[in-house]
């Protein structure tokens, strides 16, 4: 059975944040697994329901920009050097650490049973993220990031998400607590996306990594 979760990621701000880069042109390099048409459905089932009850107030992302980021390269932000230039300077890093990683890495069902509510975003998360915790453990041992670029996130999510206007977050989760999730989504594969229009509108596989089968 699924169930719910929330939490403030910022308590000092009690308003949702509307989300200001929907179809923006940027540049952006990603480690990340597109889920399958069941996690659409679902997704976009529950999403349908949150717009009725939020009218005006959420920005569901279209099932085609869905996606469970792994690791982020480079982000969507401003860079000290040109972020292709950046890429390309390590592109053999980025591209062969994470084919022999993964190549080790057997394919998993993850479950994902909780809904989160933040101020920047709805999101759909496992409560175990052990498996992807691991694998970005050893992606980031062996891939030279960039110093503006994050560390990996330590939970498995999916934004599912964004804010189209500011309203008390309460009020969104008051509505969200009525609704609860309960993804099995098989992982088989993760691939190397050069987005250029976000959130996930514009992209390019440049490689795709198929996890080990039994």
């Amino acid at each position: 059975m699924g169930f719910l979760l929330l939490r403030y990621t910022n308590t000092i701000m009690p308003h949702t944040i509307p989300t200001n880069y929907i179809g923006r042109k940027d540049l952006c390099y990603v480690l990340l697994a597109l889920p399958s048409e069941n996690f659409k459905y679902r997704v976009c089932s529950l999403l349908a329901e949150l717009s009725a009850e939020l009218p005006g107030v959420i920005w569901p992302l279209p099932p085609e920009q869905l996606h469970i980021t792994l690791c982020e390269i480079i982000q969507p932000k401003n860079y000290s050097q040109d972020k292709e230039t950046l890429f390309d300077l390590h592109r053999d890093q980025y591209e062969e650490a994470p084919a022999r990683i993964l190549s080790q890495v057997p394919k998993s069902t993850i479950t994902f049973d909780v809904i989160e509510v933040s101020p920047q975003a709805v999101i759909v998360r496992a409560s175990d993220s052990s498996i992807l915790n691991s694998i970005r453990t050893k992606l980031v041992e062996v891939m030279e990031l960039p110093d503006e670029t994050r560390t990996p996130p330590d939970i498995t999510h999916s934004s599912v998400a964004r804010y189209l206007t500011a309203v008390d977050i309460a009020k969104v989760q008051e509505i969200v607590s009525r609704h609860t999730i309960a993804i099995e989504e098989e992982i088989d594969e993760f691939k190397l996306l050069r987005v250029t229009t976000l959130p996930l509108e514009e992209y390019e596989v440049l490689r795709s990594f198929p996890l080990m089968t039994n």
